[in-house]
């Protein structure tokens, strides 16, 4: 019998493996064992084409701009309109890149002309337009960026990893906040996704773009003219010393507009990494995924709660001496390792995998897998004690804003067994998630094996989810992680196709019953009325 295992759901029971297990099943033979894969195992192809998002923004969203892509290797442009929340999305051939983008009217505000990016490749699926990339771009292309979108020279736009790494230092010496997930060296005002907010946390991109704003303003000029001075000579007028007051009382988290009091998160995109394939050199691997990356620390043990949230990824070094680095959101340090002495190690391009192990405790034992698009889970411990990912659109203990077009009751038939028993007989049934705006779901009928089932469950702590499907378009709500795996699996999960205007595709729960643990199904659910909206910020 012949069983076909995605690359996802083959990362997921690797991660889940005990750690006598995984020695054998996920790389315990050494940087010589071929982790479970023959040499022609072969790879992926890649994707005809990518899909590259991102927010467009000047601290608050713009929306109803218009998005140009124009691609070196394409003879049409591409355009788009940005959502109510700053956001686009688009599908560009792979073979297109490198692409240059613009942003246009909308409600861009007086004193913006445009706002301009870049992709450098078809791994880039997270690329923000905001000032700060149009500033790094005008230095990286060397003035004249309106010019120059009209007839880009692509190789300049390479140079500009390295002018956002000299505009943070301008900023800094300006009396800028950066951010913690603007780590010198990293392309987070690129590359991070995040969604844009008129009340932003204090430490995220999106309050920088605030802060630069509000200089800007209050330097008496526009945008236009400051990106003109930018060009002429370096300046950028100085950041406000005093915040304005809004009345917040105080509240650092910032985010939960709806009166509660926990913490929202950032939204975290893919790892901006270089290219690799299946059948990279270790060395090729290793060098494509060098970098500092921020992940979402979403299961720790108790009494080292203050790790959880926003921590940083660091890989780095060359196959003979590699190590990893893994910080908490407290930025202490949870693993800090080389391959010397380890006991066992893993370095595997095809599979994406780099695990090293001292030993059993957390400070011992790191297992990272990362794709060539840049997503990576992982955990610490032997018995997978710290758990963590990128590409995550909404977590934390703030319910995030897409239950409000979620909010109402849905209703979908279900068949079920009438006996408890997995071959009938069968009955049909009306199984019901009621669902508010500030995210509590209460789920009433019955399991596919006929047992009663009226429960609710809430987002608002550490294992709640929205992220993109790993294996199908759209996303997924994840409520309540059930298991070790990353967030494989949630106790509760939605599937639907779109943020701002979802269509439910399935809700699926896995219930514990008077007679175990059994599955809720509800296959095209239709929403039968709506509850009333409560104001709920998405971070």
């Amino acid at each position: 019998m012949y069983f076909s295992i995605s690359e996802y759901k083959l990362r997921a029971m690797c991660s889940a493996i005990g750690l006598s297990a995984v020695l054998v099943a996920c790389g315990g033979g050494g940087d010589g064992a071929a982790g479970g894969a023959s040499a022609g195992g072969g790879g992926t192809t890649a994707p005809a084409a990518s899909t590259v998002s991102g927010a467009v923004a000047v601290g608050a969203p713009v929306s109803g701009a218009t998005v140009t892509i124009k691609c070196e290797n394409a003879a049409t442009a591409i355009t788009t309109t940005t959502t109510a929340a700053g956001a686009y999305t688009v599908e560009i051939p792979s073979d297109s890149f490198p692409c240059a983008l613009q942003a246009t009217g909308g409600n861009l505000p007086a004193g913006f002309s445009a706002l301009h990016s870049f992709a450098s490749s078809s791994n880039a699926s997270t690329i923000n337009i905001t000032q700060l990339t149009d500033l790094a771009l005008t230095a990286a292309v060397g003035g004249g960026i309106a010019a120059w979108f009209d007839n880009p020279v692509w190789a300049s736009g390479n140079n500009l990893p390295a002018e956002l790494e000299s505009l943070r230092t301008l900023l800094v010496t300006q009396g800028y906040t950066i951010p913690s997930t603007w780590t010198s060296g990293s392309t987070a005002p690129l590359t991070l996704a995040f969604t844009p907010s008129t009340t932003p946390p204090a430490d995220s991109i999106d309050r920088l773009l605030e802060d630069i704003q509000a200089g800007i303003e209050n330097a008496g000029i526009d945008y236009d003219t400051a990106r003109g001075n930018f060009e002429e000579d370096e300046s950028f007028p100085m950041a406000m010393t005093e915040e304005p007051d809004t009345g917040g009382g105080g509240n650092t988290g910032g985010g939960n507009t709806g009166g509660g009091t926990g913490v929202a998160q950032e939204s975290l995109g893919a790892a901006a990494i270089g290219e690799y394939n299946s059948n990279s050199t270790r060395d090729q691997f290793l060098a494509a995924v060098t970098g500092t990356w921020p992940v979402a620390i979403h299961k720790v043990p108790a009494g080292r709660e203050s790790l959880y949230g926003q921590g940083m990824l660091t890989l780095s070094g060359t196959e003979q001496n590699w190590s990893m680095e893994l910080k908490g959101a407290d930025g202490t340090t949870i693993f800090n390792r080389t391959n010397q002495g380890a006991l066992t190690t893993q370095l595997n391009p095809f599979i994406g995998q780099l695990f090293l192990n001292h030993g059993a405790d957390i400070d011992e034992f790191l297992n990272v897998f990362i794709d060539p698009n840049g997503f990576i889970e992982g955990s610490a411990g032997g018995n997978s004690e710290i758990q963590f990912r990128n590409e995550v659109r909404a977590w934390g203990e703030v319910a995030p804003q897409i239950f409000e077009s979620l909010a109402g009751t849905w209703t979908s038939p279900a068949t079920v067994s009438s006996s408890g028993s997995p071959f009938g007989p069968f009955t049909t049934v009306t199984n019901t998630a009621a669902i508010t705006s500030t995210g509590d779901v209460t789920l009433t009928g019955k399991t596919q094996l006929g047992s009663d089932v009226n429960t609710t469950l809430s987002w608002g702590a550490l294992d709640d989810f929205l992220i993109p499907d790993p294996e199908d378009p759209g996303f997924i709500m994840h409520l309540d992680i059930r298991t070790t795996v990353g967030v494989s699996m949630g106790t509760f999960q939605i599937r639907f196709d779109d943020i701002t205007t979802p269509t439910v595709r399935r809700m699926t729960g896995f219930i514990t019953t008077s007679n175990g643990q059994q599955t809720f199904e509800m296959n095209a659910p239709s929403q039968q009325n709506t509850a009333p909206v409560e104001a709920v910020e998405l971070r």
